[in-house]
Formats: C-alpha cells, sequence, structure tokens
C-alpha cells in the first residue's frame, strides 16, 4: 500500500549536459548501479525527472530513493555514471565493516516480542502523562468486532488515523504517509516522513477523518439500511514538526519516529480520536482465533509493482517476526550492523500481506483489554511504520517498525499543552 505525491518545482534553470562530475563520493543508485553523490541540480539525469511536466508519482519515489547525503545545504542524490561516458572522481573505496564477534548475550536467541514487549512499564508518574487520554477515552473504535473477525476496515474503525499533505511553493497537497493520532494536540508518525523531503517540498497539512479519499463526504450502509456519514475532515495546519534528535537519516532509520504538533486542538468524536499508546496499566490479549497478530492500517500502495494507491482505507493483520529472523535479513544491509537496536522490532514477511510505500507513519496495532475497564475492548498502538524491502508483501522479508514502549519517555518529554 502506498500514497504517493506528486512533485512541481518552481525552478527555472539551465543545467548543462552531464559530462563529468567532481570528485564526490562513490554510491550505488537505486537500481544497483555505479554513481556518485552529488547536488541534485548537478544530475541532469536526476534533474530532467524535475523538469517534465507533471512529474510523476514514480519519478518522485525514485528522486527519495536516489537521497544519498542531506547534510549540505542542498540534498545530494546519487546520480548514475553516464553509459559508456567516464566520470572523473577519485574514489577511496569504503573499507569493509569491523566484524566483532557477538558477546554471549546476543548469541542467545531473540524470539518474537511479546505482547509485555511491546507495552511499557510503569511512566504514570511522567510530568505530561496526563496529556495522554484515559484509557476509557482512546483506542475507542465505531466496531470492535471487525477488528477482532478480520473483516474490512470500515467507516470509523480507525478514527485516529491521519494523512500527512505536502506541497512545494503554492503547488497542491497531495497526501504521503500516515500519523495517529494520540491527544487531540499531537500525531504520532515516523521521522522519514518528515526530514529529508524532496527539493522544496514541505509538510503543510495533518489531515483528519479521512476514509476514502475519493469523496468530499464519507458515507456507509449499514445492517439495517440507513446510511451512516461522517462529519467532513479536519485539515489542520502544523504548530511544530518534532522529529526525534538521534534519527539517523541514512539508511539504518534508527530512532525513526516523530511527533506533530498541531496549532489547533482536533474536534473529537466517533471519527475522529485517539489511539491508546502503552500506558503501563495491565492489558489483557483479546481473545480471537488470530491468536498473537498484529494490525496495520493505511491509504498506502497496493502492491510493491503498482504505482496505485489505495483510496480508501485499508488493514492487514500480520505475525510478530523474531529478532533472529529479523536480524538475518537486515543485517547484510549497509549500515545496519549485525544487530538491530532495541528500539525496533519486524513483522510480516508473510506472502501478499504487509505495509508498503506510503503506509509510513502509521500505525501497527492490537486490540487488548484493560483490565480497569472491566471488558471493552480499545486498540493500543505497539509500533510505526519505518521501514522495509523493496519488494514488500513478499514471504521471508518482514518489515520494521519502531517499538512505542522504548520512546515513551521521549514521546511524553515532548508534549506540552
Amino acid at each position: 500500500m502506498r500514497i504517493f505525491y506528486t512533485v512541481l518545482l518552481c525552478l527555472v534553470l539551465t543545467i548543462n549536459p552531464f559530462e563529468f562530475v567532481s570528485a564526490e563520493e562513490a554510491c550505488d543508485t537505486p537500481k544497483n548501479e555505479s554513481g556518485v553523490c552529488i547536488p541534485l541540480p548537478d544530475c541532469k539525469d536526476l534533474f530532467q525527472l524535475l523538469k517534465k511536466r507533471p512529474v510523476t508519482p514514480a519519478s518522485i519515489l525514485y528522486l527519495q530513493d536516489s537521497t544519498c547525503d542531506v547534510n549540505g545545504p542542498q540534498p545530494r542524490v546519487c546520480c548514475p555514471k553516464p553509459a559508456g561516458g567516464k566520470v572523473e572522481e577519485k574514489i577511496t573505496p569504503k573499507p569493509p565493516p569491523v566484524k566483532t564477534e557477538p558477546t554471549p548475550e546476543e548469541k542467545k536467541p531473540r524470539p518474537a516480542p511479546t505482547t509485555n514487549d511491546l507495552l511499557q512499564q510503569d511512566i504514570t508518574a511522567h510530568r505530561s502523562f496526563n496529556l495522554l487520554p484515559n484509557v476509557s477515552e482512546c483506542g475507542k473504535s465505531v466496531n470492535s468486532d471487525r477488528i477482532i473477525g478480520g473483516q474490512d476496515a470500515g467507516l470509523g474503525v480507525y478514527p485516529w488515523m491521519a494523512l500527512l499533505g505536502f506541497s512545494a511553493d503554492d503547488e497542491p497537497v497531495q497526501y504521503a504517509c500516515g500519523g495517529t493520532l494520540i491527544n487531540d494536540k499531537y500525531v504520532l508518525t515516523a521521522a522519514h516522513c518528515v526530514t529529508n523531503l524532496p527539493y522544496g517540498y514541505q509538510l503543510k497539512v495533518v489531515r483528519l477523518g479521512e476514509y476514502d479519499q475519493r469523496t468530499t463526504q464519507d458515507c456507509e450502509q449499514v445492517e439495517s439500511g440507513s446510511k451512516v456519514c461522517a462529519p467532513p475532515v479536519q485539515d489542520m495546519e502544523i504548530d511544530k514538526i518534532i522529529p526525534h534528535e538521534d534519527y539517523d537519516k541514512q539508511k539504518s532509520r534508527e530512532n525513526d519516529i516523530a511527533l506533530i504538533r498541531l496549532k489547533k486542538h482536533a474536534a473529537l468524536g466517533p471519527f475522529v480520536s485517539p489511539v491508546c499508546i502503552p500506558h503501563g496499566e495491565k492489558l489483557q490479549k483479546v481473545n480471537s482465533k488470530e491468536g498473537n497478530r498484529v494490525i496495520v492500517a493505511g491509504w498506502g500502495r497496493l502492491a510493491y509493482d503498482s504505482p496505485d494507491s489505495a483510496p480508501v482505507l485499508q488493514y492487514v493483520k500480520l505475525g510478530l517476526v523474531s529478532m533472529d529472523e529479523c536480524n538475518r535479513f537486515y543485517a547484510h544491509k549497509e549500515n545496519f550492523g549485525e544487530y538491530l537496536d532495541n528500539g525496533r522490532f519486524c513483522a510480516g514477511g508473510e506472502e501478499g500481506m504487509d505495509s508498503c510505500k506510503g503506509d509510513s507513519g502509521g500505525p501497527l496495532m492490537m486490540p487488548l483489554r484493560p483490565r480497569s475497564l472491566g471488558g471493552p475492548i480499545r486498540i493500543f498502538q505497539l509500533g510505526v511504520v519505518s521501514l522495509g524491502p523493496s519488494r514488500c508483501g513478499h514471504a521471508g522479508q518482514p518489515a520494521l517498525y519502531s517499538k512505542i514502549s522504548e520512546f515513551m519517555t521521549w514521546i511524553l518529554d515532548n508534549l506540552h499543552k
């Protein structure tokens, strides 16, 4: 699944044909071709993608995947070397990573995280704890039975879902990435959704209360035959974007979590309400034939080889993956090291069932019963969609999620009235 967006840069630049580049760092393009890391305007092949009108979603995704450095005054991209041409550069090959012998603790098998692993120890003493909604007020679905029974997502089932809207200059807003409302003022998302944006782009709006992007008002037929309609969407202006200060902007994406503070309080109701995040309260798994499965929702790409995104909110149920399997898949990738940090976990890797491009920033959830409520199901967000294989939805290729329980103190530190 993927929500894509179109870029149109209002730049009038004349670029000479790219015949050579100065000495720059070597890199591999998204197509695994040799290239060099240079400023975008200096790369004829990639800059031409922005000069074609309209710019296609596929072009924008390719530009995002081509980004190799964001630390300078402007982003640099991995520019492919001209076919048959020479690139005048002096490239110092990177030394192979130093492999250290794992400690006895690291050699121990690491199973899939349990529900308790994904929940947080008691943080009720934190000064900002009261800014989180009580479990009686969060994670409420219009129809919780749908979530447990595995039916299609429906209107009001995930009322905390948010869409992030981006634009460059005065261009129309296009929606990419998801997020979740955690109280009436803050949205939780992934850091990579709000940093290292395509050239000239900014996060402009957060949309709440969306379900079907094709309609101006979302309605649904109920069993009685009557029609239920949600209020109009709420397009919220941004007050502040707060990516994790230690977010790794390179490929490993450690600490891939961010908060968005809204300028105004969201109007809460049945179709716009916060999700629960780990409170430290005693929780019970919901008995269901699905077992220890989790839920991912979003409007992202429906298949890895299709540019089409889902206009209607989708969800999929996934299994948690052992950290050993997670490490086996990701350890060979550049910048990941041999062991993933504790702030992430894996899920999915089942044929045809996964999160995909455009779902980034959205929630990984589990229905649980807070014991203090004595029965009602609440939906808890346990993870944030971070990244995954380019061929999402393939067996043996799980996706990575930021583990919210590891960031609860950070989240509370950054919540303010």
